[in-house]
């Protein structure tokens, strides 16, 4: 990634204003206090050992060990009531990038990661911390979406974005709050005695319900599948710079169904991997979770078993067939155009699933606010969850896909080829696997060798190529 244009990067470990640090710790140890994640006696600990006014209140009682990053991640998605993403991986864009300056980023612990449209998402590590947000909306006038990662995300992807060169030990350093002295290098760093003296059986682990309830509960649900594609995984799914965020997002809901991303609403034209990342979001789920029901289903397969339970009378079967189910996989949604009763139908299908804490994910071909014929309640719904744009993929993306098709079919096709086919067919990934399965088939049939003339030659029949 090209590293920003905006002011010199400061260092992810130097320590933010301090009046800004004390105020935005101080809402942090309200909640936890309030939430009993810890007492007040650990609260006052921290501060003896630690300069608060330096660092931010989690990472100190982070690296105490006072409470669990998933503890504390839980806590603020409770009540802050926004969601949580993991950052490792994502390739921020540097139209995004650039929006907010890398100063202001460092001081709020806060970064851009995603633009869509008018709306700017922020990952931030305290969304207590509503200067931060304040602060960002003085940058752009942008509708500002905030997410939650986790210190070491944060630390980790500001690296990546604006180039603070830092290496494994002060990365450590960094993700735990510690205060980089000038002469570190000089003077061994102090140990720290609480956290290896705090006995790990005290901490206070989530309560989560008995095994013979989880087991029965397992038993007696006979989970009902049908639609997924076996074959669409996250492993074979090559993802390209630009819909890296869209990924990160289908990892999400994979990892949590029902949890913080409902409903999941992914758009972008045919044939851009729409289809491959919404099955491999149930595949995965289901590889997690083996009782889950899980309906993957085109609309107008929707509309005609809605028909048909209309004439056969089964229309209470159907409800409950549907709204019962743990995820719902939609695709070309945009079909329920001028459908009356089908929207009726879908708009209480989808309340049931929604209302039961399940996962309900949409595909269509553009954004909720451009679909046509739709009544302004199911809009409103569609919007109402995470809007995800696929985008067309890169050269170098592309090229990959055809040399993993290629590899997956024990076939080697010269580099050159690849990239005939990469240049000659740029926005449709359906496509593009289509051209290189015809000239496999057709070189095995005739006894061709491989090479760019009989590519050309293909090519000849179903797109304009370029030259190689």
């Amino acid at each position: 990634m090209k590293k920003s244009s905006n002011k010199p990067a400061a260092k992810p470990g130097a320590p933010p204003k301090k009046k800004h640090l004390k105020d935005a710790n101080k809402k942090l140890a309200e909640l936890l206090i309030r939430e009993e994640m810890i007492t007040r006696q650990e609260l006052e600990e921290a501060i003896r050992q630690k300069n608060s006014a330096d660092h931010f209140l989690g990472e100190i009682l982070l690296d105490l060990r006072y409470v669990t990053e998933e503890e504390l991640i839980g806590c603020l998605v409770r009540h802050c009531r926004i969601p949580h993403l993991k950052l490792s991986n994502l390739q921020v864009r540097t139209e995004a990038a650039e929006l907010i300056p890398a100063e202001i980023c460092h001081t709020y612990k806060l970064l851009p990661i995603d633009k869509l449209g008018s709306l700017l998402t922020v990952a931030m590590v305290n969304p207590l911390d509503t200067e931060a947000l304040d602060a960002v909306k003085e940058q752009v006038k942008l509708r500002i979406k905030p997410i939650l990662c986790s210190w070491a995300d944060y630390s980790e992807l500001y690296a990546r974005i604006y180039g603070a060169e830092v290496n494994k030990d002060q990365q450590v350093h960094d993700e735990m709050g510690e205060e980089e002295e000038a002469d570190e290098d000089d003077e061994e760093p102090k140990k720290d005695t609480a956290s290896a003296a705090r006995d790990k059986s005290t901490r206070r682990e989530p309560q989560e319900e008995p095994a013979e309830e989880k087991k029965g509960a397992a038993e007696s649900k006979t989970p009902c599948r049908r639609g997924l594609v076996e074959r669409f995984i996250f492993q074979n799914f090559v993802v390209a710079e630009a819909n890296s965020f869209t990924y990160a997002l289908a990892k999400s809901v994979s990892e949590a169904p029902g949890a913080e991303y409902n409903p999941l609403f992914i758009y972008g034209n045919s044939g851009l991997g729409k289809t491959h990342l919404s099955n491999a979001i149930g595949n995965e789920a289901i590889r997690r979770d083996n009782s889950l029901s899980l309906f993957y289903i085109p609309t107008s397969q929707f509309i005609d078993e809605l028909l048909e339970a209309i004439e056969q009378e089964r229309m209470k079967e159907f409800r409950e067939t549907f709204s019962n189910l743990d995820i719902l996989i939609v695709d070309d949604v945009q079909f329920l155009s001028a459908r009356t009763k089908a929207q009726e139908e879908f708009f209480n299908i989808f309340n049931a699933i929604y209302n039961r804490k399940r996962q309900i994910i949409l595909i269509s071909d553009v954004p909720p606010k451009k679909l046509k014929g739709l009544e302004s309640r199911l809009i409103s719904r569609f919007e109402g969850g995470v809007v995800a744009c696929m985008e067309e993929p890169d050269f170098q993306t592309r090229l990959t896909i055809l040399q993993q098709r290629s590899e997956s079919a024990g076939v080697a096709v010269p580099e050159e080829v690849l990239e005939l086919l990469a240049k000659s067919i740029p926005s449709n990934i359906r496509e593009l696997e289509g051209a290189l399965k015809k000239l496999l088939a057709y070189s095995s049939l005739v006894g061709h060798e491989i090479s760019v003339e009989l590519a050309q030659e293909i090519l000849k029949h179903l797109f304009r190529p370029v030259e190689a």
